[in-house]
This record gives structure tokens, sequence and C-alpha cells, in this order.
């Protein structure tokens, strides 16, 4: 599992790991105004139907953005 918590807010967030299709550290703010996690995300999986699988894309961006920095 991945946890993304938040303390301050006492919110977060769970994806379980075989879900996650792709990660990395992004620094261009031109897609995107701030550095952050990209993940793509697989929610949906009936491959064995045939039916198409959905893909969804979370951007965690740390409130210390020098941790996205040291990657």
């Amino acid at each position: 599992m991945l946890y993304w918590w938040n303390p301050q807010t006492n919110r977060g967030y769970a994806f379980e790991y075989q879900n996650i299709i792709i990660h990395a550290v992004s620094r261009d703010t031109s897609s995107f105004p701030h550095m952050c996690i990209f993940c793509q995300l697989e929610t949906g999986d009936d491959l064995e139907n045939e039916e198409e699988v959905d893909n969804s894309v979370v951007r965690f961006v740390p409130a210390d953005n020098t941790s996205c920095k040291n990657f």
C-alpha cells in the first residue's frame, strides 16, 4: 500500500501498490504549476472480460518542495 497522509487535516489517501502503473518526480512546471510526485493509477482491471481499463492521474505536492529536488 502507498499512503499519503496530511496530519494537519487528518486526511489522506491509500493506493494498492499493484495499481500504480508509473510514478516519477515531476519538475516540469510548464505542465503543472508545482513540482510533484506524479502517479498514474489503474482504476479498472476487468481484463479477463476484455473491458477497457481506466487510468487516473494523481499528483502529490509536498508542502516543502525541496523533497522533490533531492531525487
